[in-house]
């Protein structure tokens, strides 16, 4: 009788850790939520581009405003730590595959610094601690920050004529002026705050509602 009893607590700890462990299922969810997050840098990104200040100083903080909500989905869906060192490693996946090799080891750093700040039960369901982490990601997907690991690269050399003069300007002081560089990241954590708040209101309006996040 007690060797069955151990062999269910057993049984039901293996369960308990594995609802707490990144599967595959969960990994699709962020991809789906990734791809919508990858539209909306796509339309953001060209529409921007032909205005150096806002590409360089506000682009990425309008892409975290907008994309604060499609986090906080799976954040709150799946509330398992993991889950932002998964969106670290695909988002620079993806980017490495578009020939910017050296941004998936700076993705992947930074996530595990947000899986840090996130530490603590049920973290993922806390909207400060969401807002703290999502604001972490994204200063460091600040346009300023890529620059800094860019410099310097085979990469930034191809690009570097290509470049129209005001925006080449620009991103050499995001490169050699640190206030320029405090003040693009500074703009996009405030937006990326934004949008959790937006976000935030919109999973208690609609999603909680619909069954879709807890």
């Amino acid at each position: 009788m007690s060797t069955e009893k151990t062999i269910d607590t057993t049984r039901g700890a293996r369960g308990r850790a594995s609802k707490k462990s990144i599967a595959t299922r969960d990994v699709m969810t962020v991809a789906a939520m990734m791809v919508l997050t990858f539209l909306v840098c796509m339309v953001t990104g060209p529409l921007t581009m032909p205005f150096p200040f806002v590409y360089l100083y506000l682009c990425a903080g309008i892409q975290m405003f907008l994309c604060a909500t499609f986090y906080l989905v799976v954040a709150n869906r799946l509330n398992k730590h993991g889950v932002f060192l998964v969106w670290g490693i695909v988002y620079g996946t993806v980017l490495a595959l578009s020939g910017y090799v050296f941004l998936l080891p700076y993705f992947a750093g930074v996530a595990a610094i947000c899986e840090l700040a996130m530490i603590g039960k049920d973290a993922y369901r806390s909207p400060v601690r969401n807002t703290v982490g999502w604001t972490i990601w994204r200063s460091a997907w600040s346009s300023a920050m890529p620059c800094v690991w860019l410099r310097g690269t085979p990469t930034w050399r191809k690009r570097r004529p290509t470049l129209h003069r005001p925006g080449l300007t620009m991103q050499l002081d995001l490169l050699s002026n640190p206030l320029h560089l405090l003040g693009a990241c500074a703009i996009t954590a405030v937006l990326a705050v934004l949008g959790c708040l937006f976000g935030n209101r919109l999973l208690r309006k609609h999603f909680k509602k619909a069954g879709i996040v807890k």
